[in-house]
């Protein structure tokens, strides 16, 4: 089956949410996890404390930290009505999921459209078409600072 290429995005199209609210979707492990055991890829699983401790970025063995986002201010201000209240205007660009993912962002390059964080919520987030590309975002000032600890 062929990707469409043109798509109206004005129909009333089912894209498959079924969440009432952004904080209804998933945002664990457990969640995202479909019950496989923490070990499944057989890589580590450590505290930001252990990692820290253990000097992990020395080494050449990958391992996943847990907690690594705990005393982000994004953990409040990029859910869902807040995001779209404090940065409704941040430009990035969106294209395809299967191009994107093909040729990756840059080879993309001018097939990618501009968008806006609030066009891509309320018109484009459910797409399954639609991949939201943050590569050549105009990133507001408070966006940054709400990734760090």
């Amino acid at each position: 089956q062929e990707t469409p290429t043109n798509y109206d995005f004005d129909a009333e199209v089912d894209y498959g949410n079924h969440n009432n609210a952004w904080e209804d979707g998933p945002s664990s492990w457990q969640e995202f996890g479909h019950d496989n055991d923490p070990n499944v890829c057989g890589l580590p699983v450590l505290t930001v404390e252990e990692w820290e401790a253990g000097k992990y970025w020395e080494g050449n063995k990958p391992v996943i930290v847990k907690n690594v986002t705990d005393g982000w201010a994004a953990n409040h201000n990029w859910k869902l009505q807040e995001i779209l209240r404090r940065y409704p205007d941040a430009e990035a660009t969106m294209g395809e999921a299967k191009l994107v993912g093909e040729t990756g962002p840059d080879d993309a390059g001018n097939t990618l459209s501009p968008t806006t964080i609030k066009e891509f919520i309320t018109k484009h987030m459910y797409n399954p078409l639609k991949y939201f590309f943050d590569r050549k975002i105009a990133i507001p000032k408070g966006m940054l600072e709400d990734c760090h600890p």
